[in-house]
């Protein structure tokens, strides 16, 4: 819908100025400061629309489709401001100036251990420095050259990655938080840090050269010798390791990884109908177990999702508002049912199939225009009376391809027509 979310009151950007919408379905979050949309996106395909009202309508001033976008990429304009050309990005930038298209970068913090009590020796210094691992989880490498890693929130106050440094594919480089500022440092081997960790807990990040953050890290006291990291290597999942293992890949026998779910298209469904679709998602252990499906807190009354198989049922109320849904979703292993994967499948309600209504073209024409879901087929009947008796069909069954299907009334002599359609998929 054209009107789904207004900006607060009192809403303002400067010429030339980037402002953040979170589009978190959260609109009580929202003042003139920081912006919280009342409606939620899919996080693979969809639209963001910016329109404004006029006396006579509404006027689109810009819009932006995207479709098959995977986790962590970014897609948007390059240069800022032009309305021809999106791409994907080579990384996020929020409120600052777009990064150029390009195939994703994806750095992540993979493992870091801040009381190395006699782990692992210090070349450079001498001392049981605390460390931690930076990993490259794509295909391509990652030239860290002029990126800053930092142990505060404050980007740029941290150290700025010297030339030489490039991360090969499902490559890992091990980083010493020593205060050496550089003495020390081995391209491809490690890298020695102008700052320290705290032993009681603290933070990591990476940030890119105009403060955009590439991944950050908060950690709690580890005890000495203990190493954390992800599960599996550059996963989502942060775990105590069975042993530290820098420069290689984290030691995760005995962790159970929370199951994998596809990616869901975004899916339509007409006030008054009922949706059905099947969440899926696998096991990545190894032997993989049950997985078990349930709604998480805030699912829409009248959804229900089976246990086991994962099928997802929403009655959709008659009068159900219009435009995006989120229903949250939780699928947990039952080797460790404390291991659960969120996510969310995202639905957009359109209106009951209905009549739209008839307008004319300027050459006379009439046309008839109902509400459709896309992808769907409807077959479009006629009759002169009101009485027992068969429908004669309007041409061919149609597909539609948007929210709208208008269609040409073919000249009759008849006083009066009678017009239903029917969708038959």
């Amino acid at each position: 819908a054209l009107n789904s979310w207004s900006f607060p009151p009192g809403s303002s950007l400067n010429a030339g100025g980037f402002k953040i919408a979170f589009i978190d379905g959260h609109p009580e979050r929202s003042n003139r400061e920081e912006w919280h949309t009342s409606f939620a996106i899919s996080a693979q395909s969809s639209s963001v629309l910016l329109s404004r009202p006029l006396i006579a309508g509404t006027q689109i001033l810009d819009y932006l489709n995207y479709d098959g976008l995977v986790a962590d990429q970014v897609y948007g304009a390059y240069p800022d401001g032009q309305p021809f050309y999106r791409a994907v990005l080579i990384g996020s930038s929020p409120a600052a100036p777009n990064l150029p298209p390009g195939a994703p970068q994806r750095l992540v913090i993979n493992e870091w251990m801040s009381d190395n009590l006699s782990f692992r020796l210090n070349g450079a210094t001498g001392k049981f420095d605390a460390w931690f691992e930076i990993y490259n989880p794509g295909d391509t490498a990652v030239n860290l050259s002029g990126l800053y890693l930092s142990a505060s929130q404050n980007a740029l106050s941290g150290y700025r990655v010297p030339p030489g440094f490039t991360l090969a594919p499902h490559g890992f480089l091990m980083v010493w938080c020593d205060k050496g500022d550089g003495v020390g440092n081995n391209p491809g081997v490690e890298l020695h840090t102008n700052f320290k960790l705290g032993k009681s807990g603290g933070s990591l990040g990476i940030y890119r050269a105009n403060g955009a953050l590439v991944d950050a890290i908060t950690y709690n006291p580890q005890g000495s010798n203990v190493a954390d990291g992800r599960c599996p290597d550059g996963g989502s999942l942060i775990t105590h390791l069975a042993v530290g293992s820098p420069n290689s890949a984290n030691e995760c026998s005995g962790v159970v990884l929370p199951p994998i779910i596809a990616a869901l298209p975004t899916s339509l469904v007409h006030q008054g109908q009922t949706l059905q679709l099947q969440v899926i998602a696998s096991d990545p252990n190894s032997p993989p177990h049950p997985l078990k499906f349930s709604l998480a807190a805030g699912a829409p009354a009248g959804s229900t999702i089976d246990s086991q198989s994962g099928w997802m049922t929403w009655n959709v109320p008659a009068d159900a508002t219009l435009g995006s849904v989120s229903i949250p979703i939780s699928v947990a292993t039952t080797a460790n049912p404390g291991v659960i994967t969120l996510a969310a499948v995202y639905v957009d309600v359109v209106p009951s199939l209905r009549w739209n209504g008839i307008t004319v073209d300027p050459n006379g024409q009439l046309r008839l225009s109902f509400s459709t879901i896309p992808g769907k087929t409807y077959r479009i009947e006629y009759r002169d009376l009101i009485a027992p008796g068969p429908w004669t069909a309007l041409g061919v069954d149609r597909t539609s391809t948007s929210v709208t299907l208008s269609l040409p009334v073919p000249p009759h002599e008849a006083k009066q027509r009678f017009y239903r359609v029917t969708q038959i998929d």
